[in-house]
Order: structure tokens, then sequence, then C-alpha cells
């Protein structure tokens, strides 16, 4: 039996790893019905639940303190920036559990039921592209982690009297309290950063398995091809009567397959959009934020490279390869659409019957209008939004130098 307690439970498919892990860090319930489970993972959702959130607030808590002080101030943004961004985007996509759980389904069945070869090996290509998304996303965690986690050990302040891995105020406890407001935040990070990668992962998943699912429609559309000069050298010697019939029927139940698929396309296209458009706007403000501030800590303020330092270039670097996944999965997803479209229109859709060529026409025009994600109400996902992105990012660090200067 696979449970959340055992190494088994990461044994599955990678479109399927990233909701198990999203699922370990607190963020998901638990679908299960051995009670004795669902109370203690319950316990454990709740406590990283808690910890994200106090943490959001102890961080404004001190940033209202220390409003004077300029560096804190930077640093302290940068901190209320990642805090917030994960919380509010491990809410949003639970406020969403429906839309996902019905989009996972429809691509978990549609992949059941292709017994097509080639279909199955385009399907199994995306879910080799999703494990290099997870691992590539991992390995960049480590380092991050780490150095989260021993910054108390290498980086001793005396401005605090026992540096935690996130600095909180009033630290001046006994050593057992300390040891246990340890524990409680590596608690946190360990939900915070399972937060951000499945969430991403996820993310990434759907997009993978919508382009696989393009890609399986503009195939089968250019091998119709074939199927129509395979037609005409049978008329041309004469073998009309059977043959004629035969490559009629597949063209037909090629070209019905494909309309349905693309309408499931839109189908997930739309509640894709719906799931993303606002967690994406989230998103985008706080590694806009981290982007800045950490510019304007490190060039600004720089005291010498220390742990500090290393913590929020870490993240930042997670952040804008993060950055980078979206923008790049919003662009690859549109020029799909306009392949399609061109697929689509050199199969000689105007000879066909008019009940199919209405549908090709309203393929055609449905993928020359490429899918665009929208991040909130206001950018969409694309290779010229993430620039935007880092120019935002200069212009609003231009501004607190000018602030302080």
């Amino acid at each position: 039996m696979k449970t959340w307690l055992n190494f088994d439970y990461f044994r599955c498919e990678p479109f399927e790893l990233n909701f198990r892990f999203h699922v370990l860090g607190g963020f998901w319930p638990l679908e299960t019905k051995d009670k004795r489970k669902q109370i203690v993972f319950s316990i454990f959702s709740y406590v990283c639940y808690f910890s994200c959130t106090s943490i959001v607030v102890t961080q404004c808590l001190d940033l209202f303190l220390l409003r004077d002080n300029l560096i804190k101030l930077a640093r302290h943004l940068v901190m209320i920036a990642i805090s917030c961004a994960v919380v509010l985007k491990g809410y949003l996509l639970l406020f969403n559990i429906d839309h996902v759980n019905q989009l996972k389904d429809e691509m978990t069945l549609y992949k059941k039921t292709r017994t097509n070869p080639r279909d199955v090996d385009i399907l199994e290509m995306s879910n080799q592209k999703i494990l290099t998304v997870v691992k590539t996303f991992y390995s960049l965690t480590v380092p991050c982690v780490l150095a989260w986690i021993a910054y108390p050990a290498l980086d001793s302040s005396e401005e605090y009297i026992t540096p935690f891995p996130i600095v909180i105020p009033w630290q001046e406890w006994t050593p057992t309290i300390y040891v246990c407001m340890y524990i409680y935040q590596s608690l946190a990070l360990f939900s915070y950063m399972l937060n951000v990668l499945s969430v991403d992962g996820i993310f990434c998943g759907f997009v993978m398995r919508i382009i696989a699912h393009y890609d399986i429609v503009i195939e089968k559309f250019r091998s119709l091809d074939e199927l129509e000069s395979f037609k005409n050298e049978n008329c041309f010697y004469g073998y009309k009567s059977f043959r004629y019939r035969t490559d009629e029927e597949v063209v037909n139940a090629v070209i019905g397959d494909n309309i349905r698929l693309h309408r499931q396309i839109i189908h997930e296209l739309n509640i894709f959009k719906r799931i993303y458009r606002n967690l994406s706007f989230v998103h985008f403000i706080a590694i806009t934020t981290t982007i800045a501030t950490v510019i304007f800590d490190a060039v600004i303020f720089f005291r010498g490279f220390g742990v500090e330092t290393l913590q929020r270039i870490l993240y930042m670097g997670i952040m804008l390869w993060d950055t980078f996944l979206y923008c790049f999965c919003g662009s690859v997803l549109q020029e799909k659409s306009q392949e399609l479209a061109t697929a689509v229109y050199s199969t000689k859709w105007y000879l066909t019957r008019p009940k199919i060529r209405r549908e090709l026409s309203f393929i055609i025009m449905k993928s020359q209008k490429a899918p665009k994600i929208y991040i909130g109400r206001f950018f969409a996902l694309e290779m010229s939004t993430f620039v935007s992105l880092l120019k935002i990012s200069y212009d609003i660090t231009a501004l607190f130098y000018k602030m302080t200067h």
C-alpha cells in the first residue's frame, strides 16, 4: 500500500510527483481512508501553515520596529516578499483545488486512453522533460536550503544574540526555547521550499502535457499528407473501389480525433489560465521585489560577502530560473499553437466536406490567435515579459538609490 510515510509514495510518473511533494509540504489534502494517518497529517499540515504564516507576521513586525534602518528595511522586504509569495501561492492553489484536480484527472485519463505507439512516445517524452525540470529545481534548491539552515552556525552577528535561519525580534531566550524555535523555523523553511518547487513543478507539468497534446495533433495532421498521396496514387493506377474508401475512412477518423483533441486542449488551457492567472501575478511581484532589494542591499550597503547575502543570492537565482521557465513555457505554448495552424492549413482543408471544413477553419483561426497566459490581467507569460521584469527590478533599485542619496 502506498502511503506518504515511505519511499513507495514517490514511485510514480514525473507528472504525479510534484503533486505528491505538494502534499508532503502540508499544502494539499491527503487522500487516505486511514483516520490515524489523516489526523497525523492534519497536525503536520497545520504546523506548516502556522509556521509559514507566523513568520510573515514576525517579519512585518520586525520591519515596523526597525523601519528607520535602511539596511534592515531592504533585507526584511526580501523576507516579506518571499514569505508572502509562498503562503499566497499555496493558498491560491488550494483555493482552486477543484480545477487543479479536474485538469490533472483529465490529463491522466487521456494518457491512459492513448493506444497509438507514437502518441505514447510523445507523452513519455513529456514525462522525461518534466523529470528534468524537477531534478533541476531540486538540485538548485539544496545549496539554498543548506545556507538558510546553517546560518546560525556560520554567521554570528553582534546585532543578534542567537541568530536564526530567519531573523525575528526578541531572541533572548533560553537554549531549550531556542532549539524549539530553530526546529520550528526549519520546518517552515522545509514547507517553504517544497511549496515553491511543487507549485512551479505542477505548472511546468501541466504545460509539458499540453505541449505534448499539441505535438500529437500536429503530427497527425502532418500524417494526412502521406495518406492523401497514397490515395492519389491508387486512383492513378485505377484501384479506386476499395482502397479509396479505406483511405477516406482513415482520413476522416484522423481528422475527427484531431478535432476532439483540439477541443480538449482549449478546455485544458481555459482551466489552466483560471488556475495560474492570480498565482503568477503573486509570483512576479515577489521576484521583482526580491531582485530589487537584493541588488539594493548588495550594491549600496555592501559590508562583505556573508551567509545572509548568500541566502538571498541563491534564492534570487532559483526565482530567476523559475521565472524564466514560466515565461519560456508561455512562449512555447504560443509557438505550438501557431505550428498547429500551419499544419492544419497545409492539409488541403478547403477540399473536405462542409462540416469538417468548418471545424478545421475554426482550428486554424483559434490556433492563429495564440493562447496567452496572463499575469493577473496585465502581462502575458512570454520571453519579452522576462526582460521587462528585469527592467522593472532595475528601476526599483534606481528609485531606492535616489531615496538614499
